[in-house]
């Protein structure tokens, strides 16, 4: 056929989809550039045959408003934005401007303000809950998540702007999960019920109370809504293994470590690793590519960390009763972190800095997470900071294993309960104790403790009675979060052992980075030695790097540099090896500003 002026106009473009983008994206700024190139003419020409819209005549308001109906031909832009709005943060303001007013939309999901509408309107409905009855709550939940669960997989999603629709979802499922309670025959059946799956509830409440940012104006309505359906369930599941306990105590499961540990084994210890977290923390391991074996184990009684951090260190065996709630070294001085790291050092265990990684030929002990910590500065705000914490950990471990031990040994000293209204008060006269914490206290020698309060042995003594709080109580008022009771979030702990795998197994290397600015830091701990980072516009191609330049590991870590005309883009980061082959990526945007 003969050549007509689409044929040449289709010369000068070379991704229809792609460039309308980028105009719509920033008209002024794009223009320019084809401009530049001699390249905007021909441009014109083919939208205006192709799409229907004069970009010059008409505006971009008018070229939004074809984007967000979606006919014709703009079905194929859309689907292109749909795959990656990141990479257009103005056409999401074209959109809003572009929207027809007085029409029905043939996409209400194509428009930003409708999104905010179905956004506000979940929120109101979790607000209408707040004082409703539990079943009132299940049913009304089951209805809205059918009604939003739909918007999750949409381009609103992507852009991080649906975390009502989110909230719904983990609502919803945290009021499934506390339909049942674990009915274990005994302690040992109740705690393993809880191991199997009793932890997602835990979880799934944190999902919830992580689901808006710091400082939403609803978020005391959803830490209400939330409460009411599983605070029951603790109540129930609490006074259940705690009546397990006390009927016929446990015997074995001991989630800790023997001094005569394989050679190459690393221990970490994580104060208040609680079994929800360590089973998020294990499958972030498996991601990684690292076989990861959770197992649960007992804590001692009372679930503190003076009583509980020796037992599970591979000299508990050395040490024993002590004047409050921590044990003694062999030499007779209470044990603290120096006198329990010279015990470990007098019994082949090293002592390993948390900026070092040791000698993997022999046996190691070192420590990580703040999560303890977290949890009594900041109460509710620690389910914020706990998928960070599982990030630290995690390449904590892949360092670890990196450097050479053949296996790390996760163990903790107790988990914690929290609730966002506080737990219920139980009165103990302090004059009754030798020391007194938030749910237990050891008792002063014959003391008889008030109506209620459970007696119980010591983990190192069984002559010295220790006090607990009943159900989910505590000993002080205004906790919010706190540990030393009993329960299955505070007693049934993690045992977790970690290894590299078989020699040869392929490894999913994990990428961790972090922007600051238009800096970018990577940690890539797993990956093999000769390894770069580079910034790409496509993942597998090189010639669209965006990185001032592409760098080499160090250590497995890296900073690389992007130009600032790169803001708000969308790119991949990669790994490649010597022979620049493609091992790892990752999704990222480049911020703005």
């Amino acid at each position: 056929r003969a050549l007509d002026s689409s044929d040449f106009d289709k010369l000068l473009v070379d991704d229809p989809p792609r460039q309308l983008l980028l105009w719509l994206n920033d008209p002024v700024a794009y223009q320019s550039t084809l401009e530049d190139k001699g390249e905007w003419e021909g441009f014109l020409s083919l939208v205006k045959k192709k799409y229907k819209v004069d970009l010059a005549g008409d505006g971009a308001l008018k070229a939004a408003q074809l984007l967000g109906d979606r006919d014709g031909k703009w079905a194929e832009v859309w689907n292109r934005f749909a795959d990656a709005p990141q990479g257009y943060p103005g056409v999401v303001s074209a959109l809003r401007a572009g929207k027809p007013e007085g029409m029905i939309a043939l996409h209400p999901d194509s428009w930003p303000q409708d999104n905010d509408e179905d956004e506000a309107a979940a929120l109101a409905a979790v607000g209408g809950m707040v004082s409703a009855p539990v079943a009132d709550v299940r049913s009304r939940l089951a209805k809205l998540r059918t009604d939003h669960a739909d918007r999750l997989g949409g381009v609103w999603a992507k852009l991080g702007q649906t975390p009502a629709a989110a909230l719904i979802v983990r609502l919803a499922e945290l009021a499934d999960l506390t339909g049942t309670i674990g009915v274990g025959s005994d302690v040992g059946g109740g705690a393993d019920d809880y191991a199997r799956s009793g932890w997602r509830t835990d979880q799934a409440f944190l999902s919830v109370l992580s689901a808006l940012e710091l400082g939403h104006p609803s978020a005391p309505s959803v830490e209400r809504v939330a409460e009411s359906l599983y605070r029951p369930w603790l109540e129930a599941t609490v006074d259940q293994f705690q009546s397990a306990w006390i009927a016929n105590p446990p015997v074995g499961h001991d989630p800790g470590l023997v001094v005569n540990e394989t050679a190459g084994t690393c221990a970490l210890f994580v104060d208040g690793l609680r079994f929800d977290v360590a089973a998020g923390l294990a499958e972030a391991l498996v991601s990684r590519g690292l076989p990861t074996d959770l197992q649960w184990g007992f804590a001692g009684v009372p679930t503190v960390t003076a009583t509980c951090k020796p037992a599970v260190s591979p000299v508990a065996s050395f040490l024993s009763s002590g004047p409050e709630l921590a044990p003694t070294t062999p030499a007779g001085g209470l044990v603290n972190q120096e006198s329990l790291k010279r015990t470990m050092s007098d019994h082949g265990w090293s002592f390993i800095s948390e900026d070092a990684v040791g000698d993997p030929a022999g046996r190691g002990w070192t420590e990580g997470g703040d999560i303890d910590a977290l949890g009594h500065s900041f109460g509710v705000k620690l389910a914020h900071q706990l998928p960070d914490q599982i990030r630290q950990l995690a390449t904590r471990i892949s360092e670890l294993l990196n450097a050479g031990w053949q296996r790390v040994v996760v163990v903790t000293d107790h988990g914690w309960l929290l609730l966002p209204s506080q737990l219920p008060k139980h009165s103990l006269p302090e004059h009754l104790a030798v020391v007194r914490k938030g749910r237990c206290a050891r008792l002063n020698e014959a003391i008889q403790p008030p109506a209620g309060v459970i007696r119980l042995p010591w983990r190192w003594n069984d002559d010295v009675q220790i006090a607990l709080a009943p159900g989910i109580h505590a000993f002080e008022a205004g906790k919010v979060y706190e540990h030393g009771g009993l329960s299955p979030q505070e007693s049934v702990v993690p045992r977790m052992v970690v290894t590299k795998g078989s020699v040869g197994q392929p490894l999913a290397l994990a990428i961790d980075y972090m922007w600051v600015g238009l800096t970018l830091k990577v940690e890539a701990l797993m990956a093999p030695a000769g390894c770069s980072v580079d910034i790409r516009g496509r993942a597998n191609d090189g010639s669209t790097s965006l990185a001032t330049a592409p760098k080499p590991l160090r250590d497995g870590k890296v900073r690389l540099m992007v130009d600032d005309v790169h803001q708000g883009q969308a790119a991949v980061i990669v790994i490649v090896n010597e022979q620049n082959t493609l091992l790892a990526n990752v999704a990222t945007l480049i911020p703005e500003g």
